[in-house]
């Protein structure tokens, strides 16, 4: 469905933006499969670069994010990626922003680029002397033995929601939470440790990693996986990847 040159094409566009935004779930996808991680990161920020020169005619701009969606998440919603304005400087507004659900972003730079980190947290509360954020999971599984393997994407999913945060807010605590969707008991709970500077030091690293494309391939259950779940994914992983 979409060519290694086309794909090349739509990289190259995204390394000439002057900002480029990221969401959390690419950034904490690093942590599963780098190259998953990284296509999404192109795919995610092609809608408002591409040049219909590039696309088949018969492409609305619509079917064209549909088609992004299928690729990155397996389905059209949260395709594409934009740059968004700046929070209020108000750490009451940006509370009541997050805990609506709308996206929140933050600036790094790295290596000379500009990069917006983005994300929106699930629940977001306070107590007292801070604020409290909480991601929760859905899963078909009853048991944690079961959702091993994504731990450590999720825990480093809050915990960049919490960079983002704090900002912002004094972040208080983090907490990870898996529900059986079922029959929504509580399968898993724990709380994240946080430390801001340290979270800001493994974005950097993901976001060096993308610049210099050094990006290994994941282990074979991980690729079993993704071509089970998202095929056309792994197609083009196989096409940009194969030629080193």
């Amino acid at each position: 469905m979409l060519s290694e040159p086309l794909f090349r094409e739509l990289e190259y566009r995204v390394w000439r933006r002057n900002l480029v935004p990221v969401k959390t779930t690419t950034i904490a996808d690093f942590l599963w499969c780098p190259r998953r991680s990284y296509l999404t990161f192109v795919l995610e920020n092609s809608c408002s670069i591409l040049d219909p020169h590039y696309v088949n005619t018969v492409l609305s701009p619509r079917s064209f994010g549909v088609l992004l969606g299928l690729l990155a998440h397996g389905s059209s919603y949260g395709a594409c990626v934009e740059v968004l304005p700046p929070p209020p400087n108000d750490s009451e507004k940006v509370y009541e922003l997050a805990k609506q659900g709308f996206v929140i972003p933050r600036e790094i730079e790295v290596h000379g680029r500009r990069f917006q980190i983005q994300g929106a947290v699930d629940e977001i509360t306070y107590e007292g002397d801070g604020y409290v954020v909480k991601e929760v999971k859905t899963t078909r599984y009853r048991s944690i033995d079961r959702i091993k393997h994504g731990l450590a994407q999720a825990r480093f999913q809050v915990k960049v929601y919490g960079w983002i945060l704090s900002k912002y807010l004094r972040i208080k605590r983090l907490e990870l939470i898996y529900v059986n969707q079922l029959t929504s008991n509580v399968v898993h709970r724990e709380e994240v440790p946080f430390n801001a500077k340290s979270v800001e030091l493994e974005i950097r690293r993901i976001l060096k990693k993308f610049i210099d494309k050094q990006l290994p391939p994941p282990k074979e259950l991980v690729c079993r996986s993704c071509i089970t779940r998202s095929p056309e994914l792994a197609r083009l992983c196989n096409l940009v990847f194969s030629k080193g």
